[in-house]
């Protein structure tokens, strides 16, 4: 997976995750990378402008960064990006704040599975501990770089499973 968008943003960089599940025509996904591109361009905070960069990836995978060594987010910055997202949602008819979905990683794609589901084909052994997943709780950028997909037993989630 290229996140080329941020090559140029350090390791510490905040960063935001927010994925839907809902598939998108060729055309409204290149719209919504077109206006992550321009939204992280004019972001600012407390009218400076950030180091932030963004991206769509797998076409259900979307990324804010912000380089906080050049320049800090700060809580009405934070609203813009919020608003921001809800105004995509509104457009596109996308969920990005179900956090009851797990983004399960398969042969460069990503799908997804409702909490409750993947809990129990855990339990009965249909879905395999070492699945990769996304874990959208991560904050650097570093760590999207590296322990962005983990498999499914290292999860905050595979703990509450009865095995």
């Amino acid at each position: 997976m290229l996140l080329n968008p941020f090559n140029n943003l350090s390791d510490h960089s905040k960063i935001w995750v927010y994925c839907f599940h809902e598939t998108l025509t060729e055309f409204q996904l290149n719209e919504i990378r077109s206006k992550i591109e321009t939204f992280t361009q004019n972001w600012t905070a407390h009218n400076n402008q950030l180091t932030a960069k963004g991206c769509l990836l797998l076409n259900h995978l979307i990324v804010l960064a912000v380089d906080e060594e050049k320049s800090s987010a700060s809580g009405c910055s934070i609203d813009k990006s919020i608003h921001f997202l809800k105004t995509l949602m509104l457009d596109y008819n996308i969920d990005l704040f179900n956090r009851n979905l797990m983004a399960i990683y398969t042969n460069n794609n990503v799908s997804f599975i409702e909490l409750s589901t993947l809990k129990a084909m855990l339990a009965n052994n249909q879905m395999d501990a070492g699945q990769l997943y996304f874990d959208n709780t991560i904050h650097t950028l570093g760590l999207l770089r590296t322990k962005w997909l983990k498999p499914l037993h290292e999860s905050w989630f595979y703990s509450q499973v009865s095995i």
